[in-house]
């Protein structure tokens, strides 16, 4: 119990203190951007992978495009995979269909990060590495 107390007032110590300090720009390592707004185009190789009971499903869609929009300290980028990328056989691995949103701000003394994360069309893999089935309709949010 004693230690509880003594952690607690360590932790809310540590968060409501303002005992850190830093430099206000470092003019040697940022700089603005000349342009207000920047498209941007990429492949992304970001994925999702479900383990249930020794069993792994993974979705046919390592390679998704995307487009980037950046505006100020403001950046929102859109991937979708539909089957432009599916790297493996889609008959053996079945199809699948992704959409990722990611939205970053960046402040002085603050950053945040949203994600939103959508695929649906997995297949699995056995302990051998072979293919155990393809689940067209299983999704994750």
């Amino acid at each position: 119990m004693r230690i509880r107390i003594i952690l607690s007032i360590i932790l809310s110590f540590t968060l409501f203190s303002n005992a850190i300090f830093a430099q206000d720009i470092d003019s040697a390592y940022i700089e603005s951007y000349s342009q207000k707004i920047r498209l941007m185009g990429f492949v992304g190789t970001d994925f999702i992978q479900i383990r249930d009971n020794g069993t792994t499903y993974t979705p046919n869609i390592p390679l998704a495009p995307g487009l980037g929009v950046s505006i100020k300290n403001t950046v929102v980028n859109v991937r979708l995979g539909y089957r432009l990328f599916a790297l493996n056989n889609k008959k053996k691995y079945g199809k699948t269909k992704s959409f990722d949103l990611q939205i970053h701000n960046y402040w002085k003394d603050f950053i945040l990060d949203l994600s939103f994360q959508q695929y649906k069309g997995f297949y699995s893999r056995k302990e051998d590495r072979s293919v155990g089935g393809i689940y067209p309709n299983l999704s994750v949010l």
